[in-house]
């Protein structure tokens, strides 16, 4: 076609020869205000655009690292053929070629037609145009690639009258969408709304018009819209499938729009006829065949496609636990149970809290398999702890960084103090966004917090109290902790719908620290992993014992060092036991422990006392099975794993009375005031090997902890969930 051709009578461009509705493109001070932004900066030649690209580019591909982990992932999965310095190469032309496409969209606000029509061609338009010509409208398959938005300048290659026309997804924010509602609308095409595609392609036919109609057909498609998947860059890929049910159900001749980009600023589109007949074919083989054309497209011009888009995000094994077809219609299986936990433990703490976590998360994937669990941390933490939860379809981590911007996320890096500050404001409140994006119905907090906001959000709560120390027993806190830890217990309580405290002990103090009626509470107690059942090899214990270079006969006790504990009790009771017996404590080193070792140096007790620190938790099973017995002489506890892990271990227990270790020990357990050592000694002495009932204390105690076991308590915590979602449940304190 000439140029004339392309003119309207009175020589304007055709794309101005006729007004198109604009989807209430029109006022609004933002939409201005953006608008004269827009149009200034594109107003610049592109050779000045480009260097803009250039900074931009060095800004989000080596500062910010716009969405490196999806492109990075998305380029190693599609190319498994290629060197990891290819790929390289290829991330860095697409960042490249993305902010290219940034400034040859604004551009595209005043670039005159001459100009855009050497920079953007078409060919293959000789088939295209004879099927417009005859009267048959064309639906042509597009991609995210080159500057799609410049194919929009269509209509001047196409015959006159012919009405031309992309597909656009509504932009959430008003003032943007306008805009881009004009810029596409510029060159004459018309935008059409995607819900609305069906309806205006019916109008135009039921008017006689010939259409040229784009469709843009390689975004991940909604979870209810997925009925096709295909083998795409060697993913398994959920696929649209609305554009070839058009184009069969219209009668609409199919083309496929395949972009190259020569050089820089230069883009052409070749028309690739699919078919002029497509109601014969089988369903979606035009679908099969257009992502066969887009792979070699790609492949063959690999750093012009979207590579930032997150586009295999969803996966069919999703997709067939939470959605059915029926009849031609995907349906949503009845919505799982979504529960959040607060997961900063989970990949921080190495015991304590952290093991606590870890435990019940493993033993609730265990036994609830159709519910959805999501770990909320701040960061990813710790990578050894986190794979200590076990791999689950059901289970998945979220992150703060996930729902901050790139430029978010490089700041807070950079601002180390800043980042410190914003991931504890995000626990106690910013998550409460994240939990509504998810869907979440219900939120733990494992370690005795929860954030503020859950209750207008409309999220249900649960949270896990471990102990009060710091409001029994302040005097081993400093002040200042004491009091934030006082602070986010109130808040708690003003947050939780329900509270699981982990002893009789503990439900005590909440009672009476919190006011708290005895309803609201439910005791369930800590699970504790069965692992420590497990007879170590002879060749580990040998190994172990060698390493730590254990005495021939020891007591053990596991736990931070520290004054609570009251490790100094035992160390006490040593002169009193067979000269033989020596005593082996494993623990984080604190001031307190200093205090011990003077006390052991003094009373020429060095050669009778070991101190071991940072030992591995795979360590632990070897030295608690190669002790005698056990000694837990805390003063005051939430409850007590290190009792139950000895017991498991086969050990005979020693603890102090006073807190709830009465509870985690059971009747077969033998109990000392924490301030007499000479009771601790002759408990210690009935424990040791050959000592009359020690092995029948054993067997009890070991059928006493079975109720720890992983299985049942959480099934316990399931129950707690389920009365707190179902309205007509109802609350009590269990045991």
């Amino acid at each position: 076609m000439s140029n004339q051709d392309m003119k309207s009578n009175n020589g304007t461009p055709k794309s101005n020869q006729t007004p198109l509705p604009s989807g209430g493109v029109g006022g609004g001070f933002l939409f201005k205000l953006i608008y004269a932004i827009w149009y200034t900066l594109s107003l610049l030649p592109l050779r000045a655009l480009y260097v803009i690209s250039d900074v931009l580019c060095l800004l989000i591909s080596r500062v910010v690292k716009y969405r490196h982990r999806v492109i990075w992932n998305n380029l190693k999965v599609s190319f498994p053929e290629k060197s990891e310095d290819e790929l390289r190469r290829i991330e860095r032309g697409f960042y490249h070629y993305f902010c290219d496409y940034v400034v040859e969209t604004i551009k595209l606000l005043s670039i005159s037609e001459e100009e855009l029509r050497q920079r953007m061609t078409f060919t293959g338009t000789e088939e295209l145009n004879r099927v417009l010509s005859s009267g048959q409208s064309c639906g042509v398959y597009l991609g995210h690639l080159g500057c799609w938005e410049w194919i929009t300048s269509l209509p001047f290659w196409v015959p006159e009258g012919v009405q031309c026309a992309q597909i656009y997804h509504p932009l959430e924010n008003t003032a943007f969408d306008k805009l881009f509602l004009r810029l596409r609308e510029r060159m004459g095409a018309k935008s059409i709304a995607m819900n609305d595609t069906l309806r205006e392609v019916v109008r135009l036919r039921r008017e006689g018009k010939v259409a040229c109609i784009g469709f843009i057909s390689d975004q991940k498609p909604h979870w209810v819209n997925i009925h096709h998947w295909v083998d795409f860059l060697h993913h398994d890929t959920p696929v649209l499938t609305g554009t070839e049910r058009i184009i069969r159900s219209s009668g609409f001749a199919a083309f496929y729009g395949k972009m190259t980009r020569p050089k820089r600023g230069y883009y052409n589109c070749e028309f690739q006829l699919m078919t002029t007949n497509p109601k014969p074919l089988e369903e979606w083989q035009l679908t099969d065949q257009y992502f066969q054309l887009l792979e070699q497209n790609i492949c063959s011009n690999p750093t012009i496609w979207l590579w930032s888009h997150d586009r295999w995000k969803r996966t069919r094994e999703v997709f067939n636990r939470r959605f059915e077809v029926k009849d031609g219609k995907v349906i949503a299986r009845p919505k799982p149970l979504t529960i959040g936990f607060d997961a900063k433990r989970v990949v921080r703490n190495a015991t304590g809290l952290g093991s606590y976590s870890r435990t019940l998360i493993n033993s609730l994937t265990a036994v609830d398999t159709s519910s959805r669990f999501i770990l909320y941390a701040p960061d990813a933490g710790n990578d050894h702890l986190r794979q200590q939860v076990a791999a689950c379809s059901n289970v998945e981590f979220a992150y703060m960084h996930s729902s901050l911007s790139s430029l978010h996320r490089s700041l807070s890096t950079l601002l180390s103090p800043l980042s410190s500050l914003h991931k504890s404001y995000w626990r106690s409140r910013g998550i409460v966004k994240d939990l509504k994006r998810d869907g979440v119905q219900l939120f733990h907090g494992l370690s005795g917090e929860l954030p503020k906001g859950l209750r207008d959000a409309g999220i249900r709560s649960i949270v896990t109290i471990h102990d009060l120390i710091f409001l029994r027993h302040p005097e081993y806190y400093q002040r200042v902790d004491a009091r934030l830890y006082e602070r986010k217990f109130r808040r708690t309580l003003r947050e939780a719908d329900h509270i699981i405290a982990i002893s009789e002990c503990t439900k005590r103090d909440i009672m009476h620290f919190g006011n708290v009626p005895e309803e609201k509470i439910s005791v369930v107690y800590q699970s504790c992993s069965t692992y420590f059942k497990s007879r170590e090899a002879e060749s580990r214990l040998q190994d172990v014992n060698a390493r730590y270079m254990l005495p021939a006969r020891y007591i053990v006790s596991v736990g931070t060092i520290e004054e609570r504990k009251n490790i100094l009790l035992a160390v006490k009771a040593l002169p009193l036991l067979p000269d033989d017996v020596c005593l082996v404590v494993v623990g984080r080193s604190t001031p307190y422990c200093e205090q011990v070792k003077r006390y052991v140096e003094e009373h020429g007790l060095a050669s009778r006392v070991l101190f071991l620190h940072k030992v591995p938790n795979e360590h632990l099973p070897s030295i608690y099975q190669m002790a005698e017995a056990c000694v837990y002489p805390s003063r005051y506890e939430g409850f007590g794993i290190p009792i139950i892990e000895a017991i498991q271990s086969g050990l005979p227990v020693v603890a102090a009375t006073g807190s709830c270790l009465e509870e985690a020990g059971g009747p077969d357990t033998l109990y000392v005031d924490p301030d007499d050592h000479e009771a601790m000694a002759e408990a210690i002495r009935r424990c040791l090997r050959g000592a009359e009932g020690r092995d029948e204390r054993i067997r009890h105690s070991m059928d006493y902890v079975k109720r720890f076991e992983n299985q049942d308590v959480a099934l316990q915590i399931l129950s707690e969930y389920k009365k707190l979602l179902n309205p007509a449940g109802s609350h009590g304190a269990t045991t």
